[in-house]
Order: C-alpha cells, then sequence, then structure tokens
C-alpha cells in the first residue's frame, strides 16, 4: 500500500464528498456508533483505517473506550483535536503502534483492504484476527473504477481468508447498516459438523424467504396483468367516449342551429301577438263591444247555472284503499316474517343495516316515534347510528343516551359543533359497521316490515349494491301522499 496517496487530494474527493465536510459525514457515522452499542456493547474498540476518526469520536462521545489507527499522517492530523491523542499513524500490515491498546472488544475495518494487494491483505487479515474476537468488516466487491483499489473481491473471498484464521462469518448478524455487503466475523472453534448445521438452518431459511418472494412477484404480475388489461379496457372505454363526444358535439351544433331558428320564430310570434293585442285592444274599444255588454253578463249567468258543483277538497280513499291492500300488516303475516327471517338466518348470514339518523331539536315526541319505529323492526340485524347536532333542547342528549343505555344497537354521537346536517349525516355514518346504510330523518318512521323488505331484496339481488325504495309523506294530520312503487 502506497501512504503517500492518501493527501488532502485523496480526501479532498473522496467518495465524491470532501472528507471535510463534517455535517455530512458525522452523522453518518453517529448512526453506526449508536447500532454499535446497541448490538454489541462494547467497552473498547479498534477503528482500522479510521482516516479523520469519525467513527472513533462518535463512539468516545458516547462512553466507549475507542482508539483508530491509520496510514494517513494527513487524515490523522485531521482528526478533533480532542479525539486525536486516541488514533495512531500505523498500517494493518504492522504491528500496533505501542501507544494503542493491543487487544478489543471490537474490530471494526470499513472499506480498506481493497486498498492492498492479494499478499497485503493476507497479512492485513492475520493482524486484524490477532486484535481481538470480533470484526465487523465492508470491503467494496465492485467498485473496480477507483484508481487506489488493487483487490477488489467478493465477500466469499474475504470470508475464507477470516476462516483460515479461525473466523466466521455470522449468518444471522449483517451490519448493513454500514454497507449492504457488510459482514461480521467471530472467532470460532466450531466443529465441521456445528458448522455444517448451522449453514443449512440458514441455507433452509435463506431458500423459504426465496420462495416467498417468488410467490409474492407472482402474485404482483398477476396484479400487473389485471391492471394492464383493465388499462387497456379503460383506453377502449375513453376511445368509446371520445367518439361519443364528437357525436354529442354534432348534435350540439345542430340544436345550436334549431335554437337559432326557433329564436327567430319567437322573435316573429311574438311580432304578431304583438299585432293580434292591438287589434284585440281595438275591439274591446269599440262601439259594438259596450252595447253588447249586457248579453254577455246574461250568457255568463245561464253557463254559470248549469254547470255541475265540484269539490277542490282532496281525498284519501283511494290511498286508504291501496293501504288496506298491500301495507296492512297482521299477525299472519308477521309469523310469516318470521319464518322468513329465520330461514335467512340458518342458510346465510344475514346483511347487518345501519341505520343513519343526523338529529337537530326535532319535537321530542317526534324523534321518540322515529327511534321506536326502528326498534319494533320485525327485521332484528340492524343497528341505529344516531349523531346529535347539538341540539338546543337538553331532552334530545338525555333521551338518546337513555336509548343507548336500553338497545346496544343504537349508538349515538353528541357533536360538540353544529355542522348542520351534512356533518352530523357523515358523524352518524362514522358510527356504521354495517354491510349497508339506511338514511333516516328524524321525523320519519318506518313501518315494522321495512327493514325485512329491503334485506329480501339484499338476499334476492347478491350482486347489486344500492336499493331505493318507495315513500309516503304526512301532508297534513289526514291526509297521506304516495310517491309510487319500489326501485331496485
Amino acid at each position: 500500500m502506497d501512504k503517500t496517496i492518501y493527501t488532502q487530494a485523496y480526501y479532498a474527493k473522496y467518495s465524491g464528498v470532501a472528507y471535510s465536510n463534517k455535517e455530512f459525514w458525522t452523522p453518518i457515522f453517529e448512526k453506526i456508533a449508536d447500532r454499535i452499542i446497541e448490538d454489541f456493547h462494547p467497552t473498547t474498540t479498534l477503528d482500522v483505517g479510521c482516516a479523520w476518526g469519525y467513527l472513533v469520536a462518535a463512539l468516545r462521545d458516547r462512553g466507549v473506550r475507542a482508539y483508530g489507527v491509520d496510514i494517513s499522517e494527513y487524515a490523522i492530523k485531521n482528526v478533533r483535536e480532542d479525539i486525536r491523542q486516541f488514533c495512531a499513524v500505523g498500517s494493518v500490515i504492522e504491528p500496533l503502534p505501542e501507544a494503542l491498546p493491543q487487544s478489543y472488544d471490537l474490530i471494526t475495518c470499513i472499506e480498506v483492504l481493497e486498498h492492498m494487494d492479494e499478499a497485503e491483505g493476507v497479512v492485513a487479515i492475520k493482524n486484524l484476527c490477532g486484535y481481538g474476537d470480533k470484526i465487523i468488516f465492508t470491503s467494496s466487491p465492485d467498485d473496480i473504477m477507483d484508481q487506489t483499489h488493487c483487490n477488489v473481491q467478493q465477500t466469499e473471498y474475504w470470508s475464507k481468508h477470516f476462516a483460515q484464521n479461525g473466523f466466521m462469518r455470522s449468518l444471522i448478524y449483517i451490519p448493513d447498516y454500514i454497507a449492504p455487503y457488510g459482514a461480521f466475523f467471530q472467532k470460532t472453534d466450531i466443529s465441521i459438523p456445528k458448522l455444517v448445521d448451522i449453514y443449512e438452518r440458514q441455507l433452509r431459511i435463506t431458500i423459504a424467504n426465496l420462495n416467498l418472494a417468488r410467490n409474492s412477484c407472482a402474485s404482483l404480475q398477476n396484479e400487473l396483468n389485471i391492471s394492464r388489461d383493465s388499462c387497456a379496457s379503460l383506453q377502449n372505454e375513453l376511445n368509446v367516449s371520445r367518439d361519443s363526444c364528437v357525436v354529442l358535439q354534432c348534435d350540439l351544433n345542430t340544436k345550436q342551429e334549431e335554437l337559432t331558428n326557433t329564436l327567430e320564430e319567437l322573435a316573429s310570434c311574438r311580432f304578431a301577438l304583438s299585432s293580434a293585442e292591438g287589434a284585440i285592444n281595438a275591439f274591446t274599444h269599440s262601439t259594438f263591444w259596450r252595447m253588447t255588454k249586457p248579453l254577455r253578463a246574461v250568457c255568463d249567468f245561464v253557463k254559470s247555472f248549469l254547470s255541475p258543483k265540484t269539490s277542490g277538497a282532496p281525498t284519501t280513499s283511494k290511498y286508504a284503499e291501496w293501504i288496506a291492500l298491500y301495507d296492512t300488516i297482521d299477525d299472519e303475516k308477521r309469523r310469516a316474517i318470521g319464518e322468513a327471517i329465520k330461514k335467512m338466518e340458518v342458510n346465510s348470514q344475514p346483511p347487518l343495516i345501519s341505520v343513519v339518523m343526523p338529529v337537530y331539536n326535532p319535537p321530542v315526541h317526534i324523534l321518540r316515534e322515529a327511534i321506536d319505529s326502528v326498534i319494533k323492526q320485525l327485521y332484528p340485524h340492524w343497528e341505529l347510528c344516531v349523531a346529535d347536532d347539538v341540539s338546543p333542547n337538553p331532552e334530545i342528549r338525555d333521551m338518546l343516551s337513555r336509548y343507548a343505555a336500553k338497545d346496544k344497537r343504537i349508538k349515538i354521537c353528541l357533536r360538540n359543533e353544529n355542522g348542520h346536517i351534512s356533518e352530523a349525516s357523515n358523524s352518524a355514518l362514522g358510527l356504521a359497521t354495517g354491510d349497508f346504510v339506511a338514511l333516516l330523518d328524524h321525523d320519519d318512521v318506518l313501518p315494522e316490515n321495512a327493514l325485512y323488505e329491503v334485506a329480501r331484496a339484499i338476499m334476492e339481488n347478491p350482486n347489486a349494491s344500492l336499493f331505493y325504495s318507495d315513500e309516503d309523506r304526512f301532508l297534513c294530520a289526514c291526509l297521506w301522499r304516495h310517491t309510487g312503487s319500489a326501485y331496485l
């Protein structure tokens, strides 16, 4: 090793960052020092090839009696002043300087031996093995472009030479926090059978991990293929949409032309209407119109006398007939619905329906009717998620708390700030854990078979995700409006 190489010029461009850049290098070696202390708890350490002593300083700052040795006088002169006394100029192929201890709990040798020729490297490893029983070692396996690297080797090369000195590489502890190819060697007198057992165990674990990685790769490849197919399908849809946009643009142009023509016709009609109104106005102010006024009055009286009297008041008779025929639940129907629910529970998992209700200061009796209508449902697999949006009436929250205490299916959220119906609905929705969500206002009432009919529709249509039902509204105390039949 030519020690004259390692001067100011060498360290000015080391690894692309000047070694004098303490803000860059200090945190790196501090992290290494933290891991060494956490994993080994050494009392004494020796950093072979310590350069500017960053690792020695980091370990010393953390209470470890750390020392360093480096072939470069220039590097040692740049060690931090309070640490310089613990570092010395020396070569790993020569005996340690007498000023340094001769044995250590842990040796570190980071990116050093690739700078030596093969013969020097063999001597260096022998000397390293004489300084202590534990060695953390890294040497670049592929950086052949650095002109100072004259013996770039793979890790197995170094492992062989360490083994010749009674040091075996750990297959469990890998100091990849220094470099991905880092290795930990430890002195051992292990027998060959035991060594084979260790290596075979690690080989088995490695193969198992490799198979897991392969399976993961295969799964990811399948997902990638599906994504590609999905992208192709989306591209086709995009192309179709573009074509549709072209057609729609043509239709829009046509409609715009039609609108222009219509506006022109409307202007003509308005002109004609204005002319007609002028003519009518002239006629109604004519002498003939004034002379015939008594005759027109007689005709209007006769027509009113002959026309039948009709009442404009609304009637509920047809709606009542509809309720009687289709929406009346008697005991027989209740038993039939109960048997149907039991079959649901035996044959499959009935859906849990989360009824979401935002509440803001309704009349107490109205809110009670709404909650009771949910509790009285023939279908038992529901949860009522209520969010009170800071109702001014304190009875609202008291009543909600009492209901929640009586029935564990009733969940409540007592908001601290009024957010109106949107935020209150979101708060109630946050309580939901069901398979489907149903929206219920605080002044709504559900018939007792409502959730059963929804659950039945869900079970009969397993591929559907949205269900819509009809509703009735109170227009007054005695009159209802029926909105129509159910839709899915």
